[in-house]
């Protein structure tokens, strides 16, 4: 009989450590699931403040390109009415102004937020090859770029796209060579003195002068033109 119970006593102890085994097993499962899961909302807590500030930067930049660009198109307007008229702000195309404040507010800004670091990622230093790379990048693609979405963006908003290609063909090459006499200077300057935080509020307060330059030249022009020139920014 003795080896029968031990065979019991054996067996029994078998059982013990197999459960003991299970238990430790499932104890450590439960431990990397327990690590996995706290990743994983670490990974998305992080993944949510990255697009939060994201945002919030989008949203900055949308903010003063909007505000900057209203302001522009309001300056542009009493300047084209001439200096008679220049304080009757009655007078100011608000629909025209609104247009071109959401134009800044939801697609220049947007642009802009990532055009310069784009540029400095790929020519970071202060070079003349990097300097002149980013000039011509900023004339050659984002000029033609926002002239575009600029034009089209006005006529879409009155139902006038029928209209933008006689527009582009008319107006597209000449504003864009004219503004090269001044956007180049501005983009050096910009790209060589202006630390990069800085650069977008540089930029867009150049635009505000360039809006104001192109209407005080329309001034002499009829209707239609004077809108296309400050409309071209």
């Amino acid at each position: 009989m003795l080896p029968v119970a031990q065979g019991f006593h054996l067996a029994y102890r078998s059982e013990g450590l197999l459960n003991t085994g299970v238990q430790t097993q499932t104890a450590a499962s439960f431990q990397q699931a327990l690590r996995a899961s706290r990743q994983i909302q670490s990974a998305a807590r992080s993944n949510l403040a990255a697009t939060r500030s994201v945002a919030v930067d989008v949203g900055k930049s949308g903010l003063t390109c909007g505000t900057i660009t209203f302001v522009g198109d309001v300056l542009a307007q009493a300047i084209t009415r001439g200096q008679d008229t220049f304080a009757d702000f009655a007078a100011t195309d608000a629909s025209r102004a609104i247009r071109m404040g959401a134009y800044g507010f939801f697609i220049y800004g947007p642009i802009m937020w990532r055009w310069y670091p784009l540029l400095e990622s790929i020519w970071p230093t202060h070079s003349l090859r990097h300097t002149l790379s980013k000039i011509a990048a900023n004339q050659l693609c984002l000029g033609p770029t926002i002239l575009l979405t600029s034009f089209t963006w006005n006529y879409a908003l009155q139902n006038q796209l029928n209209q933008l290609p006689e527009k582009l063909k008319k107006d597209g090459i000449p504003t864009m060579l004219n503004g090269w006499s001044f956007w180049v200077p501005a983009a050096a300057l910009n790209f060589t003195v202006v630390p990069l935080r800085y650069r977008l509020p540089f930029m867009s307060v150049c635009g505000v002068c360039w809006t104001g330059y192109l209407s005080a030249k329309a001034n002499t022009a009829d209707e239609e033109e004077a809108q296309a020139a400050a409309n071209a920014v």
